[in-house]
């Protein structure tokens, strides 16, 4: 096993499985912020359930997939999802599946996060953490960042970060706290990146 104490990987996708995905739920809701004419009075919360989603960039399809329920706060714009399961379409046309037990997003600061359980894939390869979160930034893309675990699976290596932090723009993440690879064959993943 090689011991690393920063490690830079390109190309790993997960942290922007993890913001496309967020993003997906978050607009999807078609709710707008509460008007301030007429009555004072809002009705909080919208509740849905079996919600599915599409979300298209121009004429292409960048996104797919359900959450079991979905609650939007209109005083807060808040969302918050519960089992996700997204596929997600690359640039490249390339799948990423991704599953969560819940999202939370931040509309009006485009901020969202996934925990309990984040596990995403690509081809064959799997990452899982316990959380993961979304934060935009004036001059990128946005960046991704968990302050757990990952591990990122492959065929025939294994990955181990006690942090880390995701740059969707150059699709570099950087391990922090410790990291190390391992060059050995992973589980099969058991799942694929498909609709």
């Amino acid at each position: 096993m090689q011991k690393l104490k920063n490690a830079k990987v390109q190309r790993l996708w997960t942290g922007g499985a993890v913001v496309l995905a967020l993003v997906v739920i978050g607009s999807g809701t078609g709710c707008r912020p509460p008007s301030s004419g007429g009555s004072d009075e809002v009705v909080p919360e919208l509740k849905l359930h079996g919600v599915r989603f599409r979300v298209y960039r121009e004429a292409s399809l960048r996104a797919s997939g359900h959450a079991k329920t979905a609650t939007y706060r209109r005083d807060t714009q808040g969302l918050v999802a519960g089992d996700l399961d997204v596929v997600l379409t690359t640039s490249e046309g390339e799948k990423v599946r991704l599953t969560a037990p819940e999202g939370r997003g931040d509309l009006p600061r485009g901020t969202f996060g996934a925990s309990g359980g984040l596990v995403a894939w690509r081809a064959t390869d799997v990452a899982r953490t316990d959380r993961a979160w979304y934060v935009p930034t004036p001059d990128r893309e946005g960046i991704v960042s968990g302050d757990r675990p990952v591990v990122v699976e492959g065929a025939d290596y294994r990955l181990h970060g006690n942090s880390f932090t995701y740059d969707p723009a150059t699709g570099q993440i950087d391990l922090h706290d410790g990291a190390w690879f391992e060059s050995e064959p992973g589980p099969a993943s058991g799942r694929e990146a498909r609709e």
